[in-house]
């Protein structure tokens, strides 16, 4: 269709597109901003509440659902809250849950705390956090309500600050940002980076310009405001409780505002894999809310999608090299994450700055792959499809630079790739990229697959499916060098080369590490994305290149 348009026609689609491109982009710059200035203004600056009036009493409802190695640390910082009128009001769904033992046990060794256990919920609540925390929430004998997760660490001086700012007359619920304690490994910094990073990226700049960002992980409520709007129990009717009971206190001309203690999150047994998985039921839950915010808006606004737009709607406008552009967006944007984190941090991180990098740069590749599987399969997880993710993102994203050669063939000018500095860097990064996975891929090959067929089925199955998986992301890897050298060389070339086939069948092949499910799934997704990428666009890189070649 861009093809058959005139050239005036082909103009205006590009200026409206840049211009829409380059708005967005100084709209995510401008909120990155806005986050670390309101970090640094805003968090760890207590409200203590006026010595005039009496400290209102507290009702904490704490929901609980099975153990953590870290639950009973949790507990017991709420046994330790020095506060004049509070209680603890636990909840189980039955009494077969194992941390019923460890309450009763909190219970005796704190006596003078006023403490009650619920088991049981109320019945007609779909929500299940709602479903435990209703009977409480009607016995509570207080006006005001703190809400904490079960992964949540208190300390006394978070209350303080929560009542000194729900005691204002306008103000309906005061909520925390989420954040989590220090831990030592890999998925401790990925925890760090995403709670650190990209939750206050938006979380702080939103509430700042005076919009409603509210998390119920941690919150204190007017217990009088919630009645208001129909009570807590209305909204089990949602699995995003907090979502709802936001709007509808902001709807009834509450204020929510945000307290300036970060929700300490204290979980044990943490894993890459448990927070990928985490964050898909998350995003498939704001996929059922605000779907075209969840695949369209967030996407769009992370480092890398948005230093891809960024640097060709720039260079549409200015003319100046994209790779410049794109390579300093992404230390920049580094750079502030970095300030960001060690900001509400404030004390030294429990990790390397060199562990940082590799955790940042992680779970920004993560979060494509999440939302993509999200889209792909919204409903019911499925094992190793983030794998099959590798098979179709890598040619889709080889198709997206190829239609960016086409629109504005200098974002991949040979005369950069041949003599400018940053474009021998990029070639050199993929080329280590390449000796990396290939020497990986033949000790896969030659060393540990063969050793791992030779056992028996029953004793190495979760390892022979472990290698297989290995070997198959190697291909990917090795794939996506093959497309972004070529896209970046000569895209005429790429189809002519024996090494694009070769990874398509070396992709077939590893189809057997799959169920036969995703083995249809793939085969599905490969044929579509294959077809279109070898026939439609290898006639659009021929004309794309040709026009490239007249240029020069």
């Amino acid at each position: 269709m861009f093809l058959i348009m005139d050239e005036q026609t082909q103009a205006y689609v590009l200026f409206i597109i840049s211009l829409a491109s380059l708005i967005i982009y100084c709209i995510t710059v401008f909120a990155l901003m806005v986050s670390l200035f309101s970090g640094w203004l805003c968090l760890y600056q207590q409200t203590v509440p006026p010595v005039e009036h009496e400290l209102p009493g507290v009702s904490v409802i704490k929901p609980l659902m099975g153990l953590d190695p870290l639950l009973e640390e949790n507990l017991e910082s709420h046994f330790q809250i020095c506060y004049p009128q509070i209680e603890l009001l636990f909840c189980v769904q039955d009494d077969k849950d194992p941390a019923i033992d460890l309450v009763r046990r909190l219970r005796e060794k704190y006596p003078k705390v006023d403490s009650h256990l619920f088991i049981g919920g109320k019945n007609g609540i779909i929500n299940p956090l709602v479903h435990n925390m209703a009977p409480a929430y009607d016995a509570a004998k207080y006006k005001y309500i703190w809400i904490s997760t079960s992964r949540i660490k208190a300390n006394s001086d978070i209350l303080y600050d929560m009542v000194g700012k729900i005691m204002k007359p306008n103000v309906g619920l005061v909520h925390q940002m989420p954040f989590t304690t220090d831990h030592i490994g890999f998925a401790a910094a990925i925890e760090k980076v995403y709670f650190g990073c990209v939750v206050p990226r938006y979380f702080l700049a939103l509430n700042m310009l005076g919009f409603t960002c509210f998390v119920g992980m941690s919150y204190l409520v007017k217990k009088a405001a919630l009645d208001e709007v129909n009570g807590l129990a209305w909204y089990g009717r949602y699995l995003a409780e907090d979502f709802y009971l936001g709007r509808a206190l902001r709807k009834c001309g509450y204020k929510l505002v945000v307290s300036a203690f970060p929700a300490q999150q204290n979980v044990g047994m943490l894993s890459v894999c448990s927070y990928k998985d985490r964050m898909v039921r998350w995003v498939r839950l704001r996929l059922s809310m605000i779907p075209l915010i969840t695949v369209v808006v967030e996407p769009l606004t992370e480092c890398f999608p948005v230093g891809l737009y960024g640097a060709w709607c720039i260079n549409h406008f200015f003319g100046i090299n994209p790779y410049y552009i794109f390579s300093f967006h992404v230390a920049g944007w580094l750079l502030l994450d970095y300030l960001l984190l060690r900001n509400i941090q404030r004390k030294t991180l429990a990790f390397s700055n060199l562990r940082f990098l590799l955790a940042w740069i992680s779970r920004e590749l993560m979060t494509i792959l999440i939302v993509v599987e999200v889209i792909m399969n919204p409903h019911v997880g499925g094992g190793g499809l983030c794998l099959l993710l590798f098979y179709v993102f890598f040619p889709s994203f080889s198709m997206f630079l190829t239609l960016l050669h086409l629109i504005t063939p200098s974002f991949f000018s040979l005369v950069f790739i041949s003599f400018k500095e940053i474009a021998i860097l990029y070639n050199l990064f993929f080329s280590l990229i390449a000796s990396f996975t290939s020497f990986f891929h033949q000790a896969v090959t030659f060393l540990f697959l063969p050793l791992v067929f030779l056992v028996p089925q029953t004793s190495f199955n979760v390892s022979r499916k472990a290698i297989l998986k290995l070997q198959a992301v190697l291909w990917s890897l090795c794939g996506l060098r093959c497309f972004v050298h070529g896209v970046l060389h000569s895209p005429t070339l790429l189809l002519k080369s024996p090494m694009t086939y070769r990874f398509v069948w070396d992709a077939v092949d590893g189809v057997q590490v799959f169920s036969k499910e995703e083995v249809s799934l793939f085969f599905r997704l490969r044929v579509i994305t294959w077809c279109v990428h070898l026939n439609v666009v290898g006639d659009i890189i021929s004309l794309s290149d040709a026009n490239l070649h007249e240029s020069l």
